[in-house]
């Protein structure tokens, strides 16, 4: 497994934007789909399964998550 950087998006300072925040540290599982339910039927993206330190897992937008390290160190 390797180890990634997990992001989240808050607003920025002047609430006008949506800023990358770190939020922890984590093993990437592998990649998955997710939907979202749009007004014309379902919109369907690219997701990171991800686990967290405390063995929960992160179902992660693959924009917010960064991998450490290179395959196979």
């Amino acid at each position: 497994m390797r180890r990634v950087q997990v992001f989240r998006h808050d607003w920025s300072k002047d609430n006008k934007r949506p800023e990358k925040t770190p939020d922890g540290e984590g093993f990437f599982h592998q990649f998955g789909i997710s939907f979202c339910e749009l007004e014309h039927g379902p919109a369907h993206f690219t997701t990171a399964v991800v686990e967290m330190p405390d063995g929960t897992i992160k179902e992660v937008d693959t924009g917010l998550i960064r991998f450490l390290d290179r395959p196979g160190t």
